[in-house]
């Protein structure tokens, strides 16, 4: 079995995630339930938010062997890396350690996957976060994209042009005194921001951390005082009533989030953040230190390796990280969106065919991070097929694939070995593979893979 070149893998779910949508109305929990080796039966009242794939000992995948038994993934990608990671991959990553090294005899650093990838499905916010560049769980950052695969997705990401936060703060009252800073309140409407030149970054940055700081450290009283108060004027007026018609989206989320979240600060800072809506096919890049929460949605998730993450809202006080370290790690920067689009452009993720596809079938998510790349495969019926190019060379990364629709089967491009690869099915692929998908249901299969090439082809 361990001289295959693909495997079937698990798909842990990830415990304790309230934020899911519950039993089989869970896309995640879908997925992992139809995959006999999870041992996993959805339960109609628990919630299930995200199913992982990859080596992290925090909720590892386990390769499943022949006879059905299993293997932890990151217990083979460190002991064997070069024939599971690539020489490539050991030769950029090997030394970065990951802060798990009781895993391995010695202490030495546990070698694994550069990336980790995830399912997510969610009707409710995940916890307002950043992703830090710091120690935390393990020495790794954690840069990451979100691609939606469900008919929409709804998310907080990164801080809105400060114009359109002034607009905020002459109309919110709600919003001004869960803030509880009058002194920058009225240094911000006093600003001409119609002029780009009215303000530069430095004092941008400075005004941003004044408006979060003060709603991080406001009173819960005080703040559970106010999401009442704003909660009744959205339920009287309408979604548009308190930021305007041309922003009725955001006052339908807001909304939805002080129902999920009725007493909770982070309803305030989403005023101050971009809401961003995708359709499926669609991603972002959210940055290390970069805002976010999630708030509805399907989504594809790739990171770079690693668990950290700081969060303060949209969860039980309990579950808080520190605000004061929160203030200090986030990046306080806007991003522009003079449209108004539903993704401001320097969130955008890009997308083009790809360049190892012979058929076409392929697409290329151009992932503005070195550690991982992103494919989608779509074959729209039975017998349809994608292949890899094996010119100039083959992938020379490990690559993970998982089902989300239909099935297929994969097998070495020249023949021989070969798997099925049912709805729900995830397969890890060794470096240096050449492969061929072929759809083996009638509507075909949607596939989606994570995979790191040193050539960045």
């Amino acid at each position: 079995m361990l001289e295959h070149s693909f495997f079937p893998i698990t798909t842990p779910q990830k415990p304790n995630t309230p934020y899911g949508k519950k039993g089989t109305s869970s896309l995640a929990a879908q997925l992992a339930a139809a995959i006999p080796e999870n041992e996993f039966t959805p339960d109609p009242n628990t919630r299930y938010g995200e199913i992982w794939m990859g080596d992290h000992p925090s909720n590892p995948s386990s390769l499943i062997l022949d006879d059905g038994s299993k293997v932890p993934l990151w217990k083979l990608s460190s002991e064997d890396p070069k024939r599971y990671l690539g020489a490539e991959v050991l030769k950029k990553f090997g030394d970065t350690p990951s802060g798990f090294e009781e895993n391995k005899e010695g202490g030495e650093p546990l070698k694994h996957l550069p990336f980790l990838f995830k399912v997510l499905s969610f009707d409710r916010a995940l916890p307002l976060q950043i992703h830090p560049n710091r120690v935390l769980v393990d020495h790794n950052y954690k840069p990451e994209v979100a691609v939606c695969i469900s008919e929409k997705f709804d998310g907080f990401i990164g801080f809105r042009p400060l114009l359109e936060i002034q607009r905020f703060l002459g109309l919110v009252t709600e919003l001004v005194s869960a803030i509880g800073d009058d002194e920058v309140v009225k240094e911000i409407l006093g600003l001409q921001l119609e002029d780009p030149s009215a303000l530069g970054a430095d004092d941008e940055r400075k005004l941003l951390k004044r408006l979060f700081s003060g709603i991080m450290w406001r009173k819960d009283e005080v703040i559970a005082e106010q999401c009442q108060k704003l909660a009744t004027r959205l339920d009287e007026h309408g979604d548009g009533a308190v930021v305007g018609d041309k922003y009725m989206a955001l006052g339908r989320v807001i909304r939805k989030c002080l129902k999920d979240y009725p007493n909770d600060k982070a309803v305030f800072v989403g005023f101050l953040m971009n809401l961003v809506s995708l359709k499926y096919g669609e991603g972002v890049v959210v940055g290390v230190d970069e805002i976010h929460a999630y708030i509805e949605g399907d989504i594809i998730e790739c990171m770079a390796w690693g668990d950290n993450m700081l969060a303060h809202g949209f969860q039980p006080p309990e579950e808080r990280s520190s605000a004061k370290v929160l203030i200090s790690s986030v990046a306080f920067h806007t991003h522009s969106n003079p449209d108004l689009s539903r993704i401001p452009p320097s969130l955008v993720l890009p997308s083009s065919p790809w360049e190892w596809s012979k058929e076409g079938k392929t697409t290329h998510y151009l992932v503005p991070l070195e550690e991982f790349e992103l494919i989608h495969v779509v074959l729209n019926h039975k017998g349809d097929f994608e292949e890899t190019t094996p010119f100039p060379r083959p992938i020379n990364g490990p690559l993970i694939l998982i089902v989300v629709r239909g099935a297929a089967e994969i097998r070495l491009r020249d023949g021989g070995e070969s798997m099925v690869m049912e709805r729900g099915r995830a397969v890890f692929v060794r470096p240096d593979v050449v492969w061929r998908i072929t759809a083996t249901a009638q509507d075909g299969a949607d596939i989606w893979g994570a995979f790191h090439d040193e050539s960045g082809v």
